[in-house]
């Protein structure tokens, strides 16, 4: 995010002691363009410290009343550069190869005016926290993202966490 890195270089240019904690009030993490939730902030701390980390992103969801009688999960917001027909194609495999079981039908609504809605009904006697649990383990409704920030530095290619792009950025 353009305005949060260029918060985050102002505030290092007035304290240029300013801390890696102090730059992460302004930087929190990476803006994923598709969504989801990141897990955890360790990986991305190291990410900032190193300039390489992994760190896991989420899909976003709720439960819901599909119907009067069944309960559902509603995805709103998947990983980067996983679509929904990835999803549902794990969800068909791992059902057929039953790892994967209280799945009663999964149903794509997403359209151009509302956006990513996949709806997977949960079939009675499940518990759909339970399910999406599953859900994360066996799909790519979770996954992991690494970062490897090497920058040309007066020519040459380094490696560098956040604190020192923001230096060399400030520099340049």
């Amino acid at each position: 995010n353009l305005v949060e890195v260029v918060a985050a270089a102002r505030h290092l240019i007035a304290p240029p002691k300013a801390t890696l904690d102090d730059l992460m009030g302004f930087v929190p993490g990476p803006d994923l363009p598709s969504g989801g939730r990141i897990i955890g902030l360790d990986g991305v701390r190291e990410a900032y410290e190193t300039g390489r980390g992994a760190f896991r992103v989420r899909a976003t969801a709720h439960v819901e009343n599909v119907t009067p009688r069944r309960k559902g999960i509603v995805v709103t917001e998947l990983p980067y550069n996983v679509g929904p027909e990835k999803v549902i194609q794990r969800i068909k495999e791992a059902v057929d190869a039953k790892k994967l079981t209280g799945i009663a039908a999964v149903d794509d609504f997403s359209d151009m005016e509302s956006g990513l809605r996949l709806v997977i009904e949960v079939k009675n006697g499940f518990v759909p926290e339970a399910v999406l649990e599953q859900l994360y383990a066996l799909t790519p409704m979770e996954d992991s993202f690494n970062i490897n920030a090497v920058s040309l530095v007066e020519g040459q290619p380094r490696t560098l966490g956040l604190k020192d792009m923001l230096e060399v950025f400030v520099a340049h």
